[in-house]
């Protein structure tokens, strides 16, 4: 995927994802860009969960919640 592909996933995402950075409440371990990031990366590479939490610094029930989150939004995405 390349850098524009990303800006317009990110995009499509970010309007359909208006409360991720709610001003109360606990805030979310990634900010959504790396979030998408993530997801994309557990997509694209077909690796576990614990791989892509080691990688990029959260715990892997933080990786299953924001794949099950975002999952269906991306996939959406793409396939429109």
């Amino acid at each position: 995927m390349g850098p524009h592909q990303l800006d317009v996933l990110l995009f499509c995402v970010e309007r359909r994802v208006r409360d991720w950075d709610k001003l109360t409440g606990r805030p979310h371990a990634l900010p959504l860009w790396k979030a998408v990031v993530v997801l994309c990366f557990l997509l694209r590479h077909n690796n576990t969960q614990v791989l892509a939490a080691e990688l990029f610094g959260i715990s892997q029930p933080t990786v299953s919640r924001y794949g099950t989150r975002l999952r269906p939004l991306v996939l959406q995405r793409c396939l429109s």
